[in-house]
């Protein structure tokens, strides 16, 4: 209800990718291109630029050998991205291929290949360092180490579809799948890994949904979906629960409705701990 827009500012790729650097520098990425993948013969490379709010200016930095498009991604505990996955063919094939940016010498680096490809995983930061990669094809979930490698969590399947899955650290160590579909799980990386407890949240399939967590262990799931809502049909849902993964247990309690249904918007965690909810569909098919 407060607040003001700022002049729109142009950007040197389309920052489809973006995270927010230790220096207060921004990283921002998308493809080979602006076309879409489907449309495209190579994929050998990826644009890629730093941009300084402080000055509005901009370096390139592109990814060379491959397209980091449809990646998953996270920052580790020093300040670095680490990048998995991304976009392989015309075909939507993913890639084995980990990427790592550093932020202090603006460069990108190969990391340890992946034991499949993956188009559309999710990356989470671990509290001991470490990061867990889920979904994006492979049932068999990964987690990079702290000595640089990566290590199968072959103790348990999980997830895999090719739809970003909401992966959220719990405070005990653990990490909840809450999204996008209806049921959740919570997932233990140590050794081969194990899970633990799988539930369901709202009874709602928030396929393109968003989530932020906006409080320790306190999670809002969002948007997403295709359904019968206010008197329309194909449309994502305009409701959202909290998720609270504190202590042993996980609750769900529904939480107000945005003003419109909304599907692949953002959630962005504000200062004040609110949660803004920018963009996306008011339709689950496309227009004719």
């Amino acid at each position: 209800q407060g607040g003001r827009w700022s002049a729109v500012l142009g950007t040197p790729v389309v920052p489809v990718f973006q995270a927010v650097l230790p220096n207060g520098k921004v990283l921002l990425w998308d493809s080979v291109g602006e076309q879409a993948p489907e449309s495209t013969t190579s994929h050998t490379f990826t644009r890629a630029a730093v941009w300084d709010p402080k000055t509005n200016t901009s370096k390139q930095v592109n990814v060379a050998g491959y397209n980091i498009f449809c990646a998953g991604y996270v920052q580790l505990a020093d300040g670095r991205v680490l990048v998995a996955g991304g976009n392989k063919s015309k075909a939507l094939d993913g890639i084995v291929q980990t990427h790592t940016f550093d932020w202090r010498t603006e460069t990108w680096s190969r990391g340890p290949d992946m034991n499949a490809a993956r188009w559309y995983p999710s990356v989470a930061a671990l509290a001991n360092g470490e990061a867990l990669i889920v979904g994006g094809g492979p049932s068999t979930a990964e987690v990079y180490q702290n000595n640089r490698t990566l290590r199968r969590l072959t103790g348990f399947t999980s997830y895999d579809n090719r739809i970003y899955p909401f992966l959220v650290p719990r405070p005990n160590g653990q990490v909840e799948l809450v999204g996008p579909y209806n049921k959740m799980e919570t997932m233990t990386t140590t050794g081969t890994g194990a899970l633990t407890a799988t539930r369901n949240r709202d009874g709602i399939d928030r396929t393109y949904g968003s989530f932020a967590t906006y409080d320790i262990g306190k999670v809002i799931v969002a948007g997403g979906g295709s359904l019968t809502e206010g008197g329309q049909s194909q449309v994502p849902t305009r409701t959202a629960s909290v998720v609270e993964v504190n202590g042993s247990g996980t609750t769900v309690r529904p939480t107000g409705s945005m003003s419109v249904g909304r599907r692949q918007a953002n959630l962005t965690v504000l200062a004040d701990g609110s949660v803004l909810a920018t963009g996306g569909q008011s339709r689950s098919v496309n227009a004719l």
